[in-house]
């Protein structure tokens, strides 16, 4: 048992990893060649997609609408949330439209609206926009929007996760707080009580 035990703790993790764990996984223990750089401040933001894991209510009935769609952009440079867009709906030119708008626009009044009181300066018309290779992203009438504004759609290549491993590790990290909410997606979990206006994280 002790010879077996030693020939097992001297297999490295990348061979582990390989066999035992799928893409996204193995990913984080292998080596990635080259680097991803940002010049600075809204030179590089990558957006992505994500079903939340939480039910949300009507807020007069009370009643179940279901789970979102929740569409985040981060900027690279600082790696803050720059815009973001909850909607019951698919990903799509729409809503990529509509998370672009919320990076572009100063963060005040919706925070005011939702009684934050904190300041968030975090916005602006940023250079470079990072997206994988979902359906609206590819759009021409989307990237003809983004070049039309002076941003470059760049739809990255087919590959691993880690080509957009800052929005992966965002979305990875939302996910978790939003299990945290009453409603969550669990055998355990409580009724659902969180509405479309309120679904605050902390």
């Amino acid at each position: 048992m002790k010879t077996i035990e030693r020939l097992l703790n001297e297999i490295q993790s990348s061979v582990w990893a390989k066999t035992t764990m799928g893409s996204k996984t193995r990913s984080a223990h292998e080596a990635h060649p080259g680097e991803y750089c940002s010049e600075g401040f809204l030179d590089l933001v990558q957006m992505d997609h994500t079903r939340g894991d939480v039910i949300l209510v009507d807020s007069l009935r009370r009643e179940e609408l279901g789970r979102p769609w929740i569409t985040f952009l981060v900027e690279i440079w600082t790696r803050s949330i720059l815009g973001y867009y909850v909607s019951f709906g698919d990903p799509s030119i729409f809503r990529c439209g509509r998370a672009v708008a919320s990076a572009l626009l100063p963060k005040e009044p919706i925070l005011k609206h939702l009684g934050v009181d904190v300041s968030y300066p975090i916005f602006g018309l940023f250079k470079r926009l990072h997206a994988d290779q979902a359906k609206p992203h590819r759009s021409e009438a989307f990237r003809r929007a983004c070049v039309r504004n002076g941003i470059d759609p760049d739809v990255r290549k087919p590959g691993p996760a880690h080509l957009g491993g800052h929005i992966e590790r965002l979305i990875g990290t939302m996910v978790g707080k939003l299990r945290l909410l009453p409603g969550r997606r669990d055998r355990t979990s409580r009724r659902a009580t969180v509405t479309m206006q309120r679904p605050r994280l902390r």
